[in-house]
């Protein structure tokens, strides 16, 4: 249960990480301290659930079984969201610098996050799974 509990509020993480790139790439507003520990804070979720997702178990539909080697799951992961997730957590101001126009362009790989919203089946399933998990435990 703490998995799709974790997974709903990295999707509520995802929402607002995108609002945060928008309004600060389309914006020049000053940054202050608590959005700068927030950015941060949030951030570190999106590197626990990059690996966290190394070793989340999946259903495996030809053989109707969780599968959880450790082997299969990364070959998934790397076949699937790893792409995404990798550039979207990226530090490209630790390595480009903080400063200039040029460096917002390179936090909008991190709008790639958004995909997860949009993958509706993901959702879906997320959502289905968390309300039998809730139901479960009542």
């Amino acid at each position: 249960m703490w998995k799709s509990i974790f997974d709903v509020f990295i999707l509520i993480l995802v929402t607002y990480s995108c609002i945060y790139t928008i309004l600060n790439n389309t914006f020049d507003f000053e940054q202050q301290y608590a959005i700068w520990v927030t950015y941060w804070v949030v951030e570190s979720f999106f590197y626990l659930d990059f690996f966290l997702s190394w070793f989340q178990g999946f259903r495996d539909v030809e053989e109707q079984k969780i599968i959880f080697e450790f082997k299969k799951i990364a070959k998934r992961y790397l076949r699937t969201w790893f792409f995404i997730d990798f550039i979207s957590i990226f530090p490209f101001p630790l390595f480009l610098g903080t400063g200039g126009q040029v460096t917002k362009l390179f936090r909008l790989p991190r709008m790639l996050r958004l995909v997860k919203i949009l993958d509706i089946n993901n959702v879906k399933s997320l959502l289905i799974r968390f309300q039998g998990e809730i139901s479960n435990a009542n």
